[in-house]
Parts: structure tokens; C-alpha cells; sequence
């Protein structure tokens, strides 16, 4: 399997960004950019797949939750990633 070339290189802040931005607009896409918003999961779901850093599948993971949990997480996850 090729690896994306941007996975090679990801640093945590970058994925960090990514969670808090997506925190803070998941919802409205959704509501206002369905299909590109199912384009982002499905790169983010292939990512999940491709990297290999512990921490990085982790963060990863956490987006692929809060995109399914309609960008709020239940208390449970919340503790798992966050604590």
C-alpha cells in the first residue's frame, strides 16, 4: 500500500488543528457541505489505515468518533482520548 506522503511527515499540532477546527464546524457542514464533508471522513478513514504512529491512529480515531457522534463526543469517549 502506498502511503500518502502528508502521513509521513504529520506532526501532532497539525492534527490537533484538524480535531479543533472540525470541533468547531463539523455540525454546519453537515448541514451545508454533506458530500464534500463525506469526502473528508472517507481521507480521514484512509489515514486511520495507513499511519502507523500509536499516537497518530489515536487522533485519528478521535475524528472518525466525533464525525460519527455528530461532533459531540459521548463521556465515555470523552475520557478515553482525554484523559
Amino acid at each position: 500500500m502506498k502511503v500518502v506522503p502528508v502521513l509521513e511527515s504529520l506532526k501532532i499540532e497539525e492534527l490537533e488543528c484538524l480535531i479543533a477546527s472540525l470541533l468547531s464546524v463539523g455540525y454546519d457542514l453537515e448541514r451545508h457541505c454533506p458530500d464534500q464533508l463525506v469526502c473528508l471522513k472517507n481521507l480521514i478513514r484512509d489515514a486511520f489505515v495507513q499511519v502507523h504512529e500509536p499516537w497518530a491512529r489515536k487522533m485519528i480515531l478521535l475524528l472518525m468518533e466525533l464525525g460519527a457522534s455528530g461532533w459531540s463526543l459521548p463521556p465515555e469517549a470523552n475520557e478515553y482520548y482525554f484523559q
